[in-house]
């Protein structure tokens, strides 16, 4: 890699609909010339046919981009526009994935390949990120192959969203959003990149052991012997049939490894007594059932340990769909804008977060690019 050179950074949020004039307000005359990264988080009510010509023609350099459930930025949560960056003094490689279904541990070698993650020096802060079709239903395998095969690189990411509409979901691959596509970027530097995961759920101490499922589509069938959602309102102290949407919002089931917690988030309560999640699950797992604390004040902990060691040019935040429903719920919207206004911020509400090679929902990851 070529000698050190300061991260720097420029970022916003633009609600106009004309591409060309939201990346004027994004970026209002911003140098691009040595530009290493473009990075674009865009609304399914754009033009993104449009949109991924204008950035094309704007970016001198690789983008990274996908259709969103929301956008994030230095405001706080926002709608139907596009949140977008461009990031000075790192090393980039870029590869695309096309045809998520047959992906597997030779692509997976092959794309590391591309990536160059051979050529990472030990002294060097490296982190791939990964963004992938939301509806693609093979995050858990495609994470887990490409985190292994590049030998313990850190991964983050996140899962292309829709506005919660579960029909559209996009990459942006070269000047085109395409469906049903994925992109891993290598990001490199010789100091300055770190990566950080956090939710703000609490074990409550109720176990539930999978005793029968279907990984691949994602639904649980029977939790200790019992239908799946009657165990689960059990272990809330509800009746079946009881529930309510929220009640599955605040209180996740999470799956612990070493001492942490990965959330695993309830999409459905079936008819049939069966769990949709939002994440695969395999027979015999131990799940955990969680409980909410609050969101805003948990983040502010970690984008302050996240940001501790460095003077923050970017942070880049993948923050699943479900928190912003949940934070809508609380009415604490405007706490979360209080705490990412003191960052410079842009991200997206994603279909699913990807971090080290694990699926997770209802959490944030994210990386943080500083000087």
């Amino acid at each position: 890699m070529e000698s050190a050179a300061a991260i720097t950074a420029a970022h916003g949020w633009s609600g106009r609909q004309d591409a060309h004039a939201a990346l004027d307000e994004i970026f209002n005359g911003h140098d691009f010339h040595g530009a290493s990264l473009g990075i674009v988080f865009a609304s399914p009510d754009y033009d993104l046919d449009a949109l991924g010509k204008a950035v094309a023609a704007r970016f001198p350099c690789s983008v990274v981009g996908c259709s969103t459930a929301g956008e994030i930025c230095s405001l706080g949560y926002q709608h139907t526009g596009v949140a977008a960056a461009v990031i000075h003094g790192i090393d980039v490689r870029v590869a695309s994935l096309d045809d998520l279904q047959s992906f597997d541990e030779q692509r997976a070698s092959d794309l590391v390949d591309r990536l160059g993650v051979s050529e990472i020096s030990y002294d060097e802060h490296a982190v791939m990120l990964t963004l992938l079709d939301g509806l693609c239903m093979r995050e858990e395998s495609l994470c887990n192959q490409i985190y292994l095969a590049s030998g313990g690189v850190p991964m983050v990411g996140g899962s292309s969203g829709d506005n919660l509409t579960f029909n559209n979901t996009s990459v942006l691959i070269g000047d085109r959003f395409q469906r049903g596509a994925g992109i891993c970027a290598l990001l490199r530097a010789q100091e300055g990149i770190h990566t950080f995961i956090g939710h703000h759920y609490k074990d409550t101490g109720q176990l539930l052991v999978v005793t029968k499922a279907d990984p691949e589509k994602r639904v649980i069938y029977e939790l200790n012997g019992r239908p799946a959602s009657e165990a689960y309102a059990r272990a809330l102290n509800f009746e079946p049939g009881a529930l309510s949407k929220v009640e599955e919002l605040l209180n996740p089931l999470m799956v612990k490894t070493g001492e942490r917690f990965y959330v695993r988030g309830v999409q459905q309560l079936r008819d049939d007594g069966s769990m949709q999640l939002y994440c695969a699950i395999d027979e015999g797992v131990v799940l955990h059932v969680g409980h909410s604390s609050s969101i805003h004040e948990r983040l502010a902990s970690q984008l302050e340990h996240a940001c501790k060691d460095v003077d923050p040019q970017l942070v880049l935040m993948f923050d699943c769909i479900t928190r912003r429903l949940e934070a809508d719920h609380m009415k604490s919207t405007t706490n979360f804008a209080h705490v990412v206004s003191d960052y410079p911020a842009i991200g997206f509400s994603t279909y699913g977060e990807h971090y080290n090679g694990v699926h997770v929902n209802q959490t944030m990851t994210g990386i943080v690019f500083g000087s």
